[in-house]
């Protein structure tokens, strides 16, 4: 342990840290961390963020097991044991396969065999979604994971999110797996940044529109970074 231990300083190394070890399937990162100001409810959280963040292995989220040294401090050592839903030598067949699903998909409009995304960061963002729809089926008791939707081919609206964000990251789109509430209930969709403009868009409709945070929120769209209810 002593060996595999990393010094990191910040929420954001501690991330980087993490996408690294989630896109290994490692069952256990260990970092000092210095200035430390974290509890290991935010530490979980960063978990789930790095998830989200790595669609490539979205596999299945971990469950999470936090323990900190020592008790208090600026400078403590964060040691974070991860346990999959399926193991590491099936994640690696499913991530594998994943791989080469990517590298065959042709995108609507185009001959060969492998993904070339053309036309401006809009255009590109729609030739994504397009190509998810070639290939994936949107059902509320689908598959949750990356592997799910461009792989076995029904997903839900987590499973549809991280597939298009796997496919966005393809065609150089910035983008980002939201998580939040439609009308009421738990739902997954995606934050685009299109030539400094941000805009939303739901996988999981048939629409494909690309929305202002504020025409979201209309819409019955909630998550923790939006717009404030209307009073």
């Amino acid at each position: 342990q002593v060996r595999s231990m990393v010094n990191v300083t910040g929420t954001g190394a501690i991330r980087t840290e993490l996408q690294e070890a989630l896109a290994q399937f490692a069952d256990q990162v260990v970092l000092r961390v210095a200035y430390f100001s974290e509890d290991e409810a935010s530490i979980e959280a960063l978990v789930r963020q790095a998830y989200y963040d790595t669609p490539a292995a979205a596999l299945g989220l971990p469950q999470v097991e936090i323990s900190l040294y020592p008790d208090s401090g600026r400078e403590r050592v964060v040691e974070i044991a991860l346990t999959y839903p399926e193991g590491a030598e099936e994640l690696r067949r499913k991530g594998e396969a994943l791989s080469q699903v990517l590298k065959e998909l042709p995108i609507p409009g185009q001959t060969g065999t492998a993904p070339v995304f053309l036309g401006t960061p809009e255009e590109r963002a729609r030739q994504s979604l397009e190509l998810l729809w070639t290939v994936a089926v949107y059902a509320p008791d689908g598959g949750s994971t990356t592997y799910d939707a461009l792989v076995a081919g029904v997903a839900d609206g987590e499973g549809m999110a991280l597939g298009y964000a796997l496919l966005a990251e393809a065609a150089g789109i910035k983008s980002q797996v939201v998580e939040g509430e439609r009308n009421g209930l738990p739902h997954f969709w995606i934050g685009l940044e299109l030539e400094e403009e941000e805009r939303y868009l739901d996988p999981s409709e048939g629409t494909g529109s690309l929305r202002t945070a504020q025409e979201l929120s209309g819409a019955g769209y909630r998550w923790r970074d939006g717009p404030e209810e209307p009073e």
